[in-house]
């Protein structure tokens, strides 16, 4: 696991790097009414970081589980990002992530095969840990390329 936890440290700190001075006024922008700001983007990234705690350290505890389904829509809806500065929540994505890479570094390679049945974007599926954490690498690489397509699109 030490291959997945150095690319999402060293993600997480470029990430964090190219854009730790990005105006306020722009966070908030929208590219599409129904689109997310550039604070929700990180905000969406924030909770699965949060969702894959739990997931990454309960599933090093017992063989199975099943965790609730996430609604990310609601999710954003209640938490307000855009309320908050973007210093604040870069700054949590990139503790919260670097965390997170010392778990995955750290994770009993004897739990790797345990089983979480949980829902995926495609639907009910069943993971393994080792899955699992590889997927939340390509979770994460997916929304930075989207959050800098859009920061492109409003820098227009």
């Amino acid at each position: 696991m030490e291959p997945v936890a150095e690319s999402l440290s060293a993600m997480v700190c470029d990430f964090y790097d190219r854009y730790r001075q990005l105006p306020e006024e722009k966070s908030t922008l929208r590219s599409s009414p129904s689109g997310w700001t550039l604070k929700e983007i990180i905000g969406h990234l924030i909770d699965s970081a949060s969702n894959n705690h739990q997931r990454i350290t309960r599933l090093q505890l017992a063989p199975e589980l099943q965790f609730p389904s996430y609604e990310n829509e609601k999710w954003l809806a209640a938490e307000k990002w855009n309320r908050l500065a973007w210093p604040e929540i870069l700054d949590l994505f990139k503790q919260y992530n670097l965390f997170l890479a010392h778990l995955i570094r750290n994770a009993d390679p004897n739990s790797l095969k345990n089983r979480w049945f949980g829902r995926d974007r495609s639907g009910e599926r069943i993971f393994s840990l080792e899955e699992m954490i590889a997927d939340y690498l390509k979770h994460l690489k997916e929304h930075l390329a989207q959050f800098e397509a859009q920061e492109k699109e409003i820098l227009k």
